[in-house]
């Protein structure tokens, strides 16, 4: 957090809310004062160091965006908010809302979730370099006939554009898929790198690294598409030439499974793989994905089709 205490502003009196005494006990780890830490909205425009908004009218709720504050709405039913995130109620509201409407606010990415090596994560604009230095290693000649027959499942990923596109495709994730779906595209970050190199990073792994400690090994995409239909999603990955062959692909993979069945509830996913891309293949199969279709490959809707029923 920027300060000892995470200030929130409010457009209600909290006092006439029987359950948001309920929720500071159930939020008790948050860094709030319950008597220093809030204060109305009329006046955190012109108080400012303003963290978080927590708001039930849409004027309110579009005062705080102007300035730039996340805010959580809580809507009465039937209620359609603009908020970052919105709930029926106080009786709905988590910790994690609080901390996670934080972190987005402050162009915090969230981590989905954690396998021994990897850490899955959120992308934003600011990875465009990481991205640009992993789709390069795929093009280095001396990994040409690799990425035809083994590197991975980006026959289906979408070709790396130039860094204005770029960026605005990941704040697309950011404004829409992560928040509404949870879905989009996601880096790979080898979370042991710091154990590894002792704290003592070369020029080469210095230059992976967008925040220190961190080496982005490869991306996963997993992403609602028009081939899918509802409870579906589709899934594909991308790991970098020098790290391949050391099982990230099967980790990943199994990590985003765990997600996708844990976390939102989808009930199956789906791949499509280049017809001699053997290894990828072979991999699914050890994730018991089923091959459904095949296809020859050259056009969008084209290639093998696997599934995995979660």
């Amino acid at each position: 957090m920027k300060r000892e205490q995470l200030i929130i502003a409010m457009d209600f009196d909290r006092n006439e809310d029987p359950t948001m005494d309920d929720f500071l006990i159930r939020c008790g780890h948050l860094p709030l004062h319950p008597e220093e830490a809030f204060f109305e909205v009329s006046s955190c425009i012109s108080k400012g160091g303003v963290d978080l908004a927590i708001c039930r009218q849409e004027a309110s709720i579009l005062a705080m965006r102007e300035v730039k504050i996340p805010v959580i709405g809580v809507a009465s039913e039937g209620e359609d908010l603009s908020a970052d995130l919105v709930l029926c109620s106080f009786e709905a509201l988590e910790e994690e809302d609080i901390l996670r409407s934080y972190r987005r606010g402050m162009g915090i990415p969230d981590e989905i979730i954690r396998t021994r090596r990897l850490i899955i994560r959120e992308m934003v604009p600011s990875d465009y370099p990481a991205l640009l230095r992993l789709y390069r290693s795929l093009e280095a000649k001396e990994h040409m006939e690799a990425q035809k027959t083994g590197g991975g499942m980006e026959d289906f990923i979408e070709p790396l554009g130039g860094r204005r596109a770029t960026e605005k495709l990941i704040q697309t994730y950011w404004d829409y898929l992560y928040p509404l779906c949870g879905m989009g595209g996601f880096l790979l970050i080898d979370r042991e790198v710091k154990k590894r190199d002792g704290g003592r990073r070369d020029a080469d792994k210095q230059e992976r690294a967008e925040q220190e400690g961190e080496r982005v090994v490869g991306r996963i995409d997993l992403k609602p598409t028009d081939r899918c239909g509802e409870g579906q999603a589709e899934v594909g990955y991308l790991i970098d030439a020098s790290c391949r062959r050391r099982g990230y692909a099967k980790e990943a993979l199994e990590g985003i499974c765990q997600y996708a069945r844990e976390k939102l509830r989808l009930r199956e996913l789906v791949a499509h793989v280049h017809p001699d891309n053997l290894p990828s293949q072979r991999l699914l199969e050890k994730l018991n994905f089923v091959r459904e279709e095949r296809g020859p490959f050259g056009g969008e809707n084209e290639g093998d089709h696997w599934h995995l029923s979660l």
